[in-house]
Order: C-alpha cells, then structure tokens, then sequence
C-alpha cells in the first residue's frame, strides 16, 4: 500500500514472525505493518502472531476464527514470555465474513472466505486484482506418496 505493509499469516511461532518483522522493516523500512491477515488459526499460520501484537499490528481474521485469536493473544492467556506478553500490548482483531477490500485508492487487496474445504471452515485467501496474484494457504492438500487409494470399479 502506499503508506503501509499488509502481511499475509504471522507463521509458526514468536521466533520465525520477529525474523519476517524485521526483514520487512530492513526491505522497506518506510512503510509500517498495519494488518497482519492470519488465512486460519492453526499454528504454522497463527503461532507468531503475538510479534505482530508487539509492533502495533492489527490482524484480521474470519469471524469464526476471531473469538480464538482475541482469546489466545490476550497478554495474560498463555504462560509463554511471547512479545506480546513482554510488550503488555493488547491485541487488535478484526473480523471478516465472506468479503474484505483494503484499498489505499491505488492499490487493493480482495479478502475472500473459502468455503468447502475440509481444512478449515474459516480460511481466508488474498487476492491483488491489479498484480493477478493469488494467495492461498493450505487449501490443496495432495493424498502422501504411495498411499493405497479405494479402486473405483
């Protein structure tokens, strides 16, 4: 965005999300993160989001994930000393339905639910119509190799 950074899951844990927070502030130091969007809760997607608490970032979620992100990112919720917990900065967490836009009237973002995957009921993937890029987590998970599959006759 013109004034600000949207960054797209805060992964794995408080260690891997304060690397790509700083990574980020070093390419583009200008520019702050203002949402993190967290596609789903589970913690290779979630688990760092507590970094992004600590640096004032909003984070947006499905609703029905919302409740669970607000709970488990209060600063007293958990007993692990995370950023957020060291910080003593409340998170922000807004949620979504089926559509969000962020738009800073050049450039967009399109939020969408994805509906029908056994995954998760409240994935969200991210599209920028402008760039043609569409990012998605863990919708298409392919069987393991070498697995018996039931014969179809």
């Amino acid at each position: 965005m013109g004034d600000h950074l949207v960054v797209i899951d805060g992964p794995q844990d408080d260690a891997h999300s304060t690397a790509l927070i700083a990574e980020v502030k070093k390419t583009v130091p200008d520019k702050p993160i203002k949402f993190v969007v967290n596609t789903h809760h589970h913690f290779d997607h979630a688990g760092g989001l507590d970094a992004f608490v600590a640096d004032g970032t909003t984070i947006i979620a499905h609703e029905s994930n919302k409740a669970f992100s607000s709970r488990t990112l209060l600063p007293h919720a958990l007993c692990s000393p995370t950023s957020s917990r060291k910080s003593g900065k409340k998170a922000t967490v807004e949620g979504m339905q089926d559509k969000r836009v962020l738009s800073d009237g050049t450039r967009t973002i399109e939020l969408y639910l994805i509906q029908g995957t056994s995954h998760d009921d409240g994935i969200i993937m991210a599209y920028l119509p402008n760039e043609k890029i569409l990012v998605e987590a863990d919708v298409y998970i392919p069987a393991a190799p070498n697995v018996a599959t039931a014969d179809p006759a």
